[in-house]
Order: structure tokens, then C-alpha cells, then sequence
């Protein structure tokens, strides 16, 4: 073969193992289903406290943060957008992000109403990941945009620090620009 060739195919394999991503193995998304049901299944034991979203949403929005002891296990965060809603929730294993359930809600528009309906939303999206070096890895076969790992990251990383340091108001205007 031609070593030119050889080479340039070398490095076509090189470069789309790099830019895939790293495929869910089932001990590892066992393990996170497991870690999020023992955590789900506790909620009711654990301390459950809240804190406002303010500016940077059209309907406000709110954390649900769960702990056990001192340590955070989980915050729900809603964003209430004009016509849909986020519904984002971070599990935490000691200090570190562990799994993260994402569900974007729309609420479609109503003539009888002339205006939106609130009563009847539409999921339109739903995701698990599983984080891995610091990455979500989607539990289905279906690849994250960089745009939404970015937000979901950012929102984890704005929410846990400012449960520590005691925050009881959020400003998330920066995270949905």
C-alpha cells in the first residue's frame, strides 16, 4: 500500500475515534440507573430546601435541592421560559456530578384562549446522561449538542455553588443567552 495513503487513512481512523463519543458500557449506565433510583427512592428521608431563579426567565423558575447530611444528592431546577418550561435534575455523588435527567416542556398555543396553554403540555424532548470525565454521556444511542451538554454543565456548576455558599437567589441570565 501507499504509505501516503496508508497514512491519511491512519489518521482519518485517528481523528473519528478522538471526535466520537465514548459509547455508554452496560455496567456503567447499571450503575448510574442504580445511583439515581437508590437516590430517587430516599427523597422523602432527606432535607429538602428551595431557591428562586431570578432574571433570565419569562415565568421565574425554582430549585428543589435534596441533601443528605451536609452533602447535596440532588437539585431540581424548572426554568420557565414564555411557552415551555426546562426541567433539569443533577444527582451528585459526594462533590462530583454524577447523572443528569433533562426534559424540555412546551405548552402550545390555544384560540379558545388566545393565549398559551398552560394545562395541556407537550414533552417535546427527554434525556438521561451519565457524566464520565467530566462529560454527559447519553444513556441512548443518540448524540448530545454541544449546546446542551454546555448548558447542562454550566447549570450544574451555577447551582451546586451557589447551594454551598448559601445563595437563596439564583440570576441564570447568563446560561440562556
Amino acid at each position: 500500500m501507499n504509505p501516503r495513503i496508508a497514512f491519511l487513512l491512519l489518521a482519518g481512523l485517528s481523528w473519528l475515534c478522538s471526535a466520537a463519543q465514548p459509547a455508554p458500557t452496560e455496567a456503567a449506565i447499571s450503575e448510574a440507573k442504580e445511583r439515581v433510583s437508590n437516590i430517587d427512592s430516599h427523597l422523602k428521608q432527606w432535607n429538602r430546601s428551595r431557591i428562586m431563579l431570578q432574571t433570565g426567565t419569562d415565568r421565574g423558575g425554582e430549585l428543589t435541592i435534596y441533601r443528605r447530611g451536609s452533602d447535596v444528592v440532588r437539585i431540581d431546577a424548572v426554568i420557565g421560559g414564555s411557552h415551555s418550561d426546562l426541567h433539569d435534575v443533577f444527582y451528585y455523588s459526594g462533590k462530583k456530578l454524577v447523572f443528569v435527567r433533562s426534559k424540555t416542556v412546551s405548552y402550545p398555543y390555544s384560540s379558545r384562549l388566545n393565549a398559551f396553554d398552560f394545562a395541556a403540555p407537550q414533552v417535546k424532548a427527554a434525556d438521561d446522561y451519565y457524566v464520565r470525565d467530566g462529560k454527559l454521556i447519553p444513556l441512548g444511542r443518540a448524540k448530545i449538542p454541544p449546546s446542551i451538554e454546555s448548558r447542562l454543565l454550566q447549570e450544574s456548576d451555577l447551582f451546586i455553588t451557589a447551594v454551598r455558599y448559601g445563595r437563596r437567589v439564583v440570576d441564570i441570565e447568563r446560561l440562556l443567552k
